[in-house]
């Protein structure tokens, strides 16, 4: 699997994108589906605290399909890998999906995938940043871009803000541990690294502790909305006067809700949206579909069903080709360039 970074300076993580060569059809718009039909399994949070992150991602989805008609089967992974291990078990034993589009917590997606592994399935994630997924075998792609760079980038800006002394919060998951990880080392002063549970909503025993180092900058790390606004709103409660910065699980309007206020002044290292000419022209389908700029991961899960659509364009259809197919497809993409 080979992945090329193109990386937008100061807030903005553009994108790292992974395996994806393309024969005839070099392009980011979506085209009629006149091949053969694809039964593609969606794994996603549908339910419980990450369901937003699956909301935008089911409308990404949605949004292409409506052009490629391909029979689309959603499962409910909740971001959790037992929950996400039976629901692609159903996919590909009782529903027998040709490919499929998921997870998004990486502690969902790093088991899933082995199943899918297992069966020689075609896995393709629009939002799974660990690190460690870039060993998951020739059948995973994704099209978000590991935390090895967003971890490093974050490093940066903390530095560019002039930032000396670090605390990180983190998610204690694969996700968390992963980003956490990649943050520290790139970071030379790091005061002290708390972890919390993706349940958690009273987080103040670790933000007490932190509070007693005095860093000027707390870096959060979420995949949970209501843990990462609870966090924020005792970040204040507590009197911490520490810069909030905050990973790309916190763009999102639940957080802030959570939050009650106390997101104000929150700074995020994102995906940037795409300035292309594709990027503009899905974010014009995306707001008249859904009366609202798109939201995090709904452009990659956009381009997840446009390389999946590739990939049965180039191949025989089946389980095998889609994998060898996908490893060639390269197209300029709603989220930027896909390769």
């Amino acid at each position: 699997m080979k992945k090329k970074a193109l990386i937008l300076a100061s807030f903005l993580i553009l994108l790292v994108l992974y395996g994806c060569n393309l024969g005839n059809r070099v392009t980011g718009n979506v085209v009629a589906n006149t091949e053969p039909t694809l039964k593609i399994g969606v794994l996603i949070p549908l339910t419980g605290d990450a369901a937003s992150y699956g909301e935008n991602v089911k409308n990404g989805i949605d949004l292409a399909n409506k052009e490629l008609g391909y029979t689309l089967v959603y499962e409910d992974g909740k971001c959790n890998g037992p929950d996400a291990v039976n629901a692609i078990r159903k996919l590909i034993e009782v529903d027998k999906v040709d490919a499929i589009i998921g997870e998004l917590c990486s502690g969902a997606t790093i088991p899933a995938a082995a199943i899918a592994k297992d069966a020689n399935v075609l896995m393709i994630s629009p939002a799974s940043t660990s690190p460690d997924l870039s060993n998951a075998g020739e059948h995973f792609f994704r099209t978000v871009p590991s935390d090895a760079l967003q971890g490093a980038e974050g490093a940066k800006l903390v530095k560019d803000l002039g930032y000396q002394n670090l605390a990180i919060l983190y998610v204690n998951d694969d996700y968390g541990v992963g980003f956490e990880k990649v943050l520290r080392e790139n970071f030379n002063n790091v005061v002290i690294s708390e972890s919390f549970e993706k349940e958690a909503t009273d987080i103040r025993t670790q933000l007490t502790k932190i509070k007693e180092k005095s860093p000027d900058a707390i870096y959060i790390i979420s995949n949970s909305p209501a843990a990462a606004g609870a966090a924020l709103k005792q970040i204040k409660e507590l009197g911490i006067t520490a810069q909030s910065i905050g990973s790309e699980g916190l763009k999102d309007n639940s957080v802030l809700d959570a939050a009650e206020g106390a997101g104000e002044g929150l700074i995020l290292t994102f995906l940037a949206p795409s300035d292309t000419v594709i990027g503009k022209q899905f974010k014009n389908k995306y707001k008249t579909a859904y009366e609202e700029d798109p939201p995090i991961f709904a452009a990659e899960a956009y381009d997840a069903m446009i390389a999946i659509s590739n990939a049965l364009f180039n191949s025989d259809g089946s389980r095998e080709g889609l994998i060898t197919a996908m490893e060639e497809i390269k197209f300029p993409g709603a989220s930027g360039r896909i390769d």
